[in-house]
């Protein structure tokens, strides 16, 4: 079995590399798939690198519901037969405007074309997520919308243990369907024992 190793990329810059390489070689609607078209058309690398440092901390900005602007993780999935990056995603610091609810947004999820159909993705998904949850205990869950003529992405979710809860309309384009990561054991309180 080959063994996959989760790591965090370090920057924007290193994230928007893998994503611009691999972008370029998909379809403009599998490309839609992906950004829903943040990064402008034709692809430039130098856009895909500035829309993905936005989310990083600095200026709050907000896309629908959504307000970011106070982080970002990057990670990616390293094959350990070949020591190749090969799936990439982005999980964002997200509040919700009009709950104030806290929450991570996974995003820009993709995987090298020569890797894909081998369970790199899910296993980045899932991997991520736990990760993210790990380190930002105040976040109870993380989402994602899909285009629901995207049957690949929901297969995918599905896989990577998220759970469908809501759709949306996006740029009047098309119907997408919300997908939550829940953090699997909330903590619990737990009570302090005095000793006999």
């Amino acid at each position: 079995h080959t063994e996959k190793l989760l790591m965090e990329l370090t920057s924007a810059a290193d994230c928007g590399a893998y994503l611009y390489q691999w972008m370029s070689q998909d379809s403009e609607e599998v490309q839609w798939f992906i950004d829903t078209g943040d990064f402008g058309r034709p692809l430039q690398q130098a856009n895909v690198e500035a829309k993905i440092q936005r989310f990083c901390a600095g200026e709050p900005f907000s896309i629908g519901r959504f307000q970011y602007g106070s982080g970002a993780q990057f990670y990616a999935l390293k094959d350990s037969d070949t020591s190749s990056v090969v799936s990439v995603c982005v999980v964002a610091q997200s509040t919700m405007l009009d709950t104030q609810e806290k929450l991570g947004v996974l995003l820009y999820t993709v995987t090298a074309p020569e890797a894909r159909g081998k369970g790199f993705a899910a296993s980045l998904l899932s991997a991520a997520c736990e990760h993210f949850l790990a380190q930002h205990p105040d976040i109870g869950r993380i989402r994602t919308i899909v285009d629901k003529a995207n049957p690949i992405a929901h297969k995918l979710y599905a896989q990577s243990g998220l759970q469908q809860d809501g759709t949306s309309t996006v740029k009047g384009r098309s119907i997408l369907l919300g997908y939550s990561y829940k953090r699997p054991n909330p903590s619990l309180p737990t009570e302090e024992k005095t000793p006999p």
